[in-house]
């Protein structure tokens, strides 16, 4: 996917989604030998739960890749003339989804959302 082209997205979503194409592009290119070097390997545990949470984190970024186009198309389609709100609630929805992780995000209500992302940003569990 072309990350240069979203002039026309919300800067911390833009950088949200280059960000997990640049963890893509450093796992495709990952010798098999030094995962334990990789930014997305947990820096403390033990050397099986540290695997377990690089293998999830590694099936996160997967699904994000696979879900941020369709983000786009839906995002540029939305006229913000006339529907600011509808826009900005979806772009808060992928934040959630693809930066801080939320699961069930489109289940929940904005403040619920809300909560859950500042509880992210104050232990450190989101994209970074």
């Amino acid at each position: 996917m072309d990350t240069d082209n979203l002039s026309d997205i919300p800067k911390e979503l833009a950088d949200s989604i280059r960000l997990v194409f640049s963890y893509m592009e450093e796992l495709a290119q990952l010798p098999s030998d030094s995962y334990f070097q990789s930014r997305l390997m947990p820096k403390k545990g033990s050397p099986k739960k540290r695997l377990q949470i690089f293998t999830q984190r590694g099936m996160y970024l997967r699904t994000k890749s696979d879900i941020i186009p369709s983000c786009l198309d839906t995002l540029r389609k939305i006229d913000t003339s006339t529907q600011p709100n509808l826009y900005q609630y979806m772009v808060d929805l992928y934040l959630d989804v693809i930066k801080y992780n939320i699961r069930n995000a489109a289940k929940k209500t904005g403040i619920r959302r809300m909560i859950e992302r500042h509880i992210h940003k104050l232990t450190g569990n989101y994209l970074k």
